[in-house]
């Protein structure tokens, strides 16, 4: 079963790249150098900065391994000599099996990791973002819950099978809503049909948020 959680809001953003043929020429051109649009990357990894601006998918499990290399330089630290990771996030979600290999690297993380969401945080992406050991909104940001969708095939045994996996999964994901934020069992089951948006003050006033951010200095 291919299991994605993800939001399909109306428009979504575009994000340049360099074509891949321009970067070709480049890295020949300039042997050794990052590539340009890399430049802002490295220096946000730096300072224990990382985005998760696009799909939830193996591309972002580069955040899972820098919060285990910075778990690794803070070895032996206590928690409040650590310098914290920020995760910027604004995502429409994607696929389960990373959320949650996501979701376990910073909720064991012994070095602090704060998420802040940026814009939106939907499906995948949201429960991520509740991983957060502090968590941050943006004001007009919002925070996005449903089911997702599924892909199931096969005969009728794997059928029933893969509806069972999805059922627990759905479980699993009410569970840690719960245990994260101040959202009740009956709330979310009238909401679970529908593509539930959360603003900034409904987080705040439920526990899915610590802080709307009044200025971007408070996430720096």
């Amino acid at each position: 079963m291919n299991t994605v959680m993800k939001a399909m809001p109306a428009d979504v953003p575009y994000v340049p790249q360099i074509p891949e043929a321009v970067r070709t020429i480049i890295v020949r051109q300039n042997p050794g150098l990052p590539m340009p649009d890399l430049v802002s990357y490295y220096v946000l990894e730096n300072d224990r900065k990382l985005y998760l601006d696009g799909d939830v998918d193996n591309n972002i499990l580069n955040q899972q391994r820098m919060i285990l290399r910075w778990n690794m330089e803070d070895a032996g630290k206590p928690e409040e000599e650590r310098r914290p990771i920020y995760l910027y996030i604004f995502s429409t979600g994607g696929d389960v099996d990373v959320m949650w290999s996501l979701v376990d690297a910073i909720e064991t993380s012994e070095t602090p990791v704060y998420t802040v969401n940026m814009g939106v945080a939907a499906s995948a992406a949201g429960i991520i973002y509740l991983a957060g050991h502090k968590r941050f909104m943006m004001p007009r940001s919002r925070l996005v819950i449903h089911e997702g969708s599924a892909c199931m095939a096969g005969d009728a045994v794997k059928v029933m099978d893969a509806s069972e996996s999805y059922k627990r999964m759905i479980r699993q994901m009410k569970d840690y809503i719960i245990s994260k934020t101040k959202i009740s069992s009956a709330t979310l089951n009238r909401q679970r049909c529908h593509d539930w948006e959360l603003d900034a003050t409904y987080c705040l006033e439920h526990g899915a948020c610590e802080k709307v951010v009044n200025s971007i200095a408070d996430v720096l």
